[in-house]
């Protein structure tokens, strides 16, 4: 494994445009290396192997950080993605009821108008696509979803955007 890109995503300029970055890892192998030799699945079949392996069961991600208690350590013991079967099973099978085929292509209608709503907005000479779409789309259909009222858009945004924190390498015991 040691051919293995190494891909720092602790590093806050990696996160400026990872894109790159992680293409050229992916472009070497479906696997990549983090700077604390943990390995990062890059494809999309590593990723769907991993998922599916019972031998990969959810860990504590936010202890080997140093945050074991407050809000945050709080809230992650309650999040269906933080536990392994039989209570992640459980709780799937209460939320994959949202997500039948009949309630998805339920969305259809509204996911359109989002999407032409947010098209409609891109136009000029230059335009984010991240930025004015691939951030906005599912953030607004979440909030579509969930029944958050249009004026509330920004704030649920930021609070969605506060919680993937979570997830990110970067982030420390005092962003707890």
């Amino acid at each position: 494994m040691d051919h293995l890109a190494v891909v720092d995503l602790t590093d806050p300029a990696f996160w400026s445009n990872p894109y790159p970055v992680l293409a050229e890892a992916r472009n070497r192998h479906p696997l990549a290396r983090g700077v604390d030799g943990g390995l990062i699945a890059l494809s999309f079949d590593a990723v769907e192997s991993v998922l599916r392996d019972p031998r990969f069961l959810t860990t504590d991600l936010l202890a080997p950080r140093g945050i074991t208690e407050g809000p945050i350590a709080d809230w992650w013991g309650q999040v269906m993605f933080s536990a392994n079967p039989p209570e992640h099973t459980r709780l799937r099978r209460l939320v994959s009821r949202a997500f039948t085929p009949r309630a998805v292509e339920s969305l259809r209608p509204r996911v359109v108008d989002i999407t032409e709503e947010l098209v409609t907005g891109l136009a000029g000479d230059a335009v984010d696509l991240v930025a004015g779409f691939a951030h906005e789309l599912p953030i607004r259909v979440m909030a579509a979803m969930l029944g958050v009222p249009a004026g509330d858009h920004h704030r649920f945004a930021s609070w969605t955007a506060d919680l993937g924190l979570v997830f990110s390498s970067a982030h420390t015991p005092t962003m707890a």
